[in-house]
């Protein structure tokens, strides 16, 4: 997992990987096969997810 943060995303270094698992536990059993999801600034305000999981880039 790589992670790199905006400071308009208003997440902490600390606990992005705990946000990332959190808020991907959200979709993953909704998820039928394996995908990698990317998450960018712009799907991220003041901490939160504010884009569908299904509307996110998939790289």
């Amino acid at each position: 997992m790589e992670t790199v943060l905006n400071q308009d995303s208003k997440l902490h270094p600390d606990t992005i990987h705990k946000w990332l698992f959190i808020n991907g536990m959200g979709f993953a059993k909704k998820v039928d096969k394996f995908k990698t999801l990317i998450i960018t600034s712009k799907n991220v305000i003041d901490g939160k997810l504010i884009t569908d999981w299904t509307q996110l880039q998939q790289g």
